[in-house]
């Protein structure tokens, strides 16, 4: 026997501080060969990599992009100028406190690029499921009326739906861009 299905509709917005902090921090190197530059990228790894482990208490997680090291092929030539490079790292604080001294620390390194801050909800912040239940309005506020009470009639929201037998197959909506 199949359980019971219950279908519920709602919309609710709430809002609050965010919990978490993400950067972006990219060091860019360019130079007459390959090799040069993935020296320079290294060297400004280990420099960034001091950065962040003094700050190791505050992030929540950190993690590499990695290493890319290309050619720069002028407008209409075949033949190799110099080459150029990148580094990345991503940076999720979790303590504000230290969001600021963490920003001038990345950005006195040479070469050096911030992206950021991306502001979002820790994984265990209250407000997804406040809003979840803020959408769930209650049932006897949307009860019909009855003898002139209201909300005394039934206590399921019109938008529930019970029933034993299974699910039917899911709508699927056509979304089209009309501009």
């Amino acid at each position: 026997m199949v359980g019971a299905v219950v279908v519920v509709r709602g919309e609710a917005s709430l809002e609050g501080p965010p919990d978490l902090a993400t950067l972006s921090v990219t060091v860019h190197r360019a130079g007459s060969s390959a090799e040069k530059v993935r020296s320079e990228l290294a060297q400004a790894s280990a420099a960034l990599g001091l950065v962040v482990e003094s700050f190791r208490a505050a992030l929540a997680s950190s993690g590499t992009s990695g290493l890319h090291v290309g050619p720069v092929l002028p407008q209409g030539e075949t033949r190799r100028t110099s080459y150029r490079g990148s580094y990345g790292v991503s940076l999720v604080v979790h303590d504000f406190d230290v969001l600021s001294p963490l920003v001038t620390a990345v950005t006195e390194q040479t070469g050096a690029q911030l992206d950021g801050p991306w502001w979002s909800l820790g994984p265990h912040s209250p407000l997804p499921r406040q809003a979840r239940l803020a959408a769930v309005p209650s049932p006897a506020v949307l009860a019909p009326p009855v003898n002139g009470e209201p909300g005394a009639g039934s206590t399921r929201p019109p938008a529930t739906r019970r029933s034993s037998a299974p699910p039917a197959e899911p709508r699927r909506r056509a979304v089209t861009n009309c501009g």
